[in-house]
């Protein structure tokens, strides 16, 4: 009996476990859904664009070129020379002494004669350290090339800013797309059962022999069916394009899925301000013509460096060298650290240094490079702020447009709505009517595509006038909220 219980539990225990793996498998295998809002879809697309990670590098490239100016700037040139090995033994013995008298008074002083001999058999090591620098005094000509480095960062920062208004506006374009996608889906897939119970009925009423139905209203309805399947077809191709476009731009991997917080496409509740008042913001704060004017100054800093390189070069300089060497039969013994002799030695030098190229006439055009091409920014300035202005009127024209025909299209489909309405209604009262809804229906079905393109092109012609003044439609709601 212990035996057969046994085995019954452990039959249990491998159901039980089985049952948990396949539970646990089950519950990790589920896609998670992402639910954003278009706000939150733009900021999440703005974090997660590998393109936008991209441009940011950038600016980690001109602040490193930054720091290359302020690290050159100190001690650009610095070498240090270590060695180390064995050196011979050396002996030093007087050969001659004598006393040597010159001079009108008779002075006189002793004279040696030494002989050095270098004992190869006696060997001892050695050390040496040698070091040189130089430090340049061109101290204006530093301070401006700092400064346009510094110029060039904010000039990669406004280009990462405008890079990312142009991405803001695709993200919203996807967001929209596919919430209109999708209504289209679902209203064509609702006309398409719509006329297949139409067809039945008719078909069942031919087999009464109605006498107000012919074949000629079935083959009719079944005609109209074909453009039927081809808008619910392109519908469905849209879905999946703003669907995939959506995983692209959020970087999201296969197990996460994209679901929009709206359920449906409605108009955009956001407001613009007068067409004179976004004039005025983009004059001021265009990413445009920030980095243009950047640029300029940036140009102007690096005209005073070329400027500065037509002068000498103005710089410090120095060095020594020392060796020390601990070999046997010295005089010193190796004792002394500062003894000279063919391998002991230390010495130094510094000044103050003037270098002058005689390549003149090619740092001079260069100089002349960079004031023409400053002269090309300056007459860009000109027309560049007009340019802005044009290209936000043309937004705002486009806008105009968008919400006038935003109000024709409802006052379409109300009318359209209507009249569907009064067709079903004589429907409901005479079956054999239904031929006489093929074309309210199709009208209605039509109408609703317009009004819900219009809504699309409404809400998407606000993001053209906000990203014409220069912002994401982040940034300015925040502008707009303060």
């Amino acid at each position: 009996m212990s035996q057969i219980f046994r085995k019954k539990a452990i039959n249990t225990l491998k159901s039980f476990l089985l049952y948990a793996f396949l539970f646990s498998g089950i519950l990790f295998s589920q896609t998670r859904v992402l639910h954003l809002d278009y706000i939150q879809f733009e900021n999440k697309v703005l974090e997660n664009y590998p393109l936008i990670h991209e441009k940011k590098l950038e600016i980690k490239k001109q602040k490193l070129k930054v720091r290359d100016v302020k690290t050159s700037a100190i001690l650009p040139k610095f070498e240090l020379n270590l060695g180390m090995g064995p050196a011979p033994g050396l002996n030093v013995s007087v050969d001659k002494k004598y006393l040597q008298t010159s001079g009108a008074d008779d002075s006189s002083r002793w004279i040696e004669e030494s002989n050095r001999n270098y004992d190869f058999l006696n060997w001892g090591p050695t050390f040496g350290l040698s070091a040189k620098a130089v430090q340049p005094l061109n101290i204006y000509r530093f301070q401006a090339g700092l400064n346009a480095a510094k110029l060039n960062v904010e000039v990669a920062e406004l280009a990462h800013y405008k890079h990312k208004i142009k991405v803001s506006l695709e993200a919203q374009e996807i967001y929209y797309g596919y919430l209109y996608a999708k209504k289209m889906k679902i209203e064509t897939a609702k006309a398409m059962k719509d006329f297949k119970d139409a067809e039945e009925k008719i078909e069942e009423m031919l087999d009464d022999e109605v006498e107000s139905i012919n074949q000629k209203d079935l083959l009719k309805l079944k005609a109209n069916r074909h453009k039927l399947e081809k808008g619910y077809n392109q519908s469905m191709t849209g879905f999946s394009r703003a669907l995939m476009g959506a995983h692209f731009y959020l970087f999201l991997p296969d197990s996460v899925e994209f679901s929009p917080a709206d359920s449906v496409l409605v108009q955009s509740t956001i407001e613009l301000p007068p067409l004179d008042s976004l004039k005025l913001v983009a004059l001021k704060s265009h990413p445009d013509l920030r980095r243009l004017e950047n640029g300029i100054e940036a140009r102007r800093e690096l005209i005073k460096v070329a400027k500065g390189e037509l002068g000498p070069d103005i710089f410090l300089f120095g060095g020594f060298e020392y060796t020390k060497t601990w070999s046997p039969d010295r005089e010193s013994g190796g004792k002394d650290a500062f003894t000279k002799d063919p391998l002991n030695d230390l010495y130094g030098y510094g000044g103050l240094g003037i270098r002058v190229s005689l390549n003149f006439w090619s740092r001079f055009q260069k100089f002349k490079t960079q004031r023409i091409e400053l002269n090309m920014l300056k007459r860009k300035e000109v027309y560049a702020a007009r340019g802005i202005l044009i290209l936000l009127e043309e937004a705002w024209l486009k806008y105009l447009e968008a919400k006038a025909n935003l109000k024709s299209s409802s006052n379409s489909l109300r009318a359209a709505e209507a009249w569907l309405k009064g067709a079903a209604m004589d429907y409901d009262l005479d079956p054999s009517l239904a031929k006489e809804m093929i074309t309210p229906y199709k009208e209605t079905l039509y109408t609703k595509k317009d009004y819900f393109e219009a809504i699309f092109q409404y809400n998407m012609a606000i993001g053209e006038v906000i990203a014409a003044t220069g912002w994401t439609l982040s940034d300015y709601l925040s502008k707009v909220s303060k």
